[in-house]
């Protein structure tokens, strides 16, 4: 009896083994399979490869550039100042040719990207017309978005950095506005968008839609001077003015603003200080000047 419990283990314990062998076997080949496949999926898929023949860059673009009307209609932005942009981007979105594969051009990056930010259209609607896959268009746009930022924030959009930069704007203002004392507008827009993923309602603002909120301060002609962008929507206008670096420079009193000056007519008053004008979204907000 003791023999054939013996042997009936042994017998359990081989048919375990079996079991756990043919799972690991059943597994590694699994893992084959899916190496081999993966082997035999395309570097690029064969619609994309006839980029350079159908894409929009080599077909549709080229008849745009013969009418600038249609071509800015169509980018938002004139051939002249298309190729402008380009050459100001060219060096950062230009990528570098190997054996396997050309590099897409930095001229179709910028034309995709300007597309889409015309159009709001999807990667993967675009990934047909312009033949680059919707992932890399995902990629482009980021990349050329940072690009053009750096290299146009400076020129288009720099932050005053003196006191006589803002008295020269409080001038403007009171010679276009009749607003003395008046150095910029605030206001924040929601940008709408898609809910990110785990991010409950942190997106959701009172206007029922999920959004980030930009804030931007304006000069009396109605160009951009200073913006903050990517609060959550459920931040209102003046908890994202706090927490902004403009904000904390402008309320800690570190904002070079023009000395204390009397205004025109009511010099009776004394000097008073130069603000910046908001609607009642701002109510609350208090700056204090560095004395």
């Amino acid at each position: 009896m003791a023999a054939i419990a013996v042997m009936s283990m042994m017998l359990e314990e081989e048919e375990e083994f079996e079991e756990e062998e043919e799972l690991i076997t059943t597994t590694a080949v699994a893992i084959s399979a899916n190496q081999t496949a993966r082997g035999r999926r395309w570097w690029m898929h064969s619609l994309n490869e006839q980029r350079s023949l159908e894409g929009v860059c080599n077909r549709l673009m080229k008849e745009l550039e013969m009418d600038n009307e249609r071509f800015k209609n169509y980018f938002r932005l004139s051939k002249e100042q298309f190729y402008v942009l380009l050459c100001k981007i060219d060096h950062a979105l230009t990528k570098e040719t190997t054996r396997l594969r050309h590099p897409i051009s930095s001229r179709e990056r910028l034309a995709v990207t300007l597309r889409y930010l015309a159009t709001g259209d999807s990667f993967v609607s675009l990934s047909y017309a312009y033949r680059i896959a919707d992932c890399t268009i995902g990629a482009i746009v980021n990349d050329v978005c940072t690009a053009i930022w750096e290299a146009l924030q400076p020129e288009a959009m720099k932050a005053p950095a003196t006191a006589e930069d803002w008295k020269q704007i409080a001038e403007d203002f009171e010679s276009i506005w009749q607003f003395p004392n008046c150095c910029g507008a605030i206001d924040g827009k929601h940008i709408v968008l898609k809910a990110p993923p785990m991010s409950a309602a942190v997106y959701y603002n009172y206007k029922g839609t999920f959004s980030i909120v930009l804030l931007a301060v304006v000069d009396a002609n109605y160009r951009v001077l200073i913006i903050d962008v990517g609060s959550c929507g459920m931040n209102n206008d003046s908890g994202v003015f706090r927490n902004s670096r403009f904000g904390q420079a402008l309320r800690n009193g570190t904002l070079p603003l023009p000395a204390d000056r009397s205004l025109p007519g009511a010099e009776v008053l004394g000097p008073l200080p130069y603000v910046f004008v908001a609607d009642e979204g701002m109510e609350g907000v208090v700056a204090k000047r560095q004395d």
